[in-house]
């Protein structure tokens, strides 16, 4: 009894590890599993640079950080680079469809419920 106690208790805190850490999937970021799925939604477009760009959502409550900016149509990309150049920046009002995702910030605060990352699959000036 002495000698499989330790070893039962091992193997569940193993057991343990190896569940609560996902085995290697992502728990956040643009390449974790999607949390939903967003179609056709109207919002608001602001891009700091060709890299970096959101989506303030109008009708649904979330910000969407773009997993893939590049695939913004470059007209779009433009016109929200420009205005955000100014000194109060002005989005580009577009709808917009995609995969989304929890963004990491989440896993260390839990007000943040509303941020995501999102794979764009479809963009549309509403302009």
């Amino acid at each position: 009894m002495k000698r499989t106690f330790p070893a039962v208790i091992l193997l569940l805190a193993l057991g343990s590890l190896i569940h609560f850490s996902g085995c290697g999937k992502e728990k956040c970021g643009c390449d974790s599993e999607t949390k939903f799925h967003v179609d056709r939604e109207a919002g608001e477009l602001y891009m700091e640079n060709e890299e970096y760009g959101y989506i303030n959502a109008l009708y649904i409550q979330g910000k969407f950080t773009l997993c893939n900016p590049e695939d913004v149509p470059e007209d779009i990309r433009d016109l929200a680079i420009e205005r955000y150049g100014q000194q109060y920046p002005e989005p580009v009002v577009v709808y917009f469809s995609g995969e989304a995702k929890d963004d990491c910030y989440k896993l260390y605060n839990p007000y943040a419920y509303y941020l995501y990352d999102l794979v764009l699959t479809e963009i549309e000036n509403a302009e």
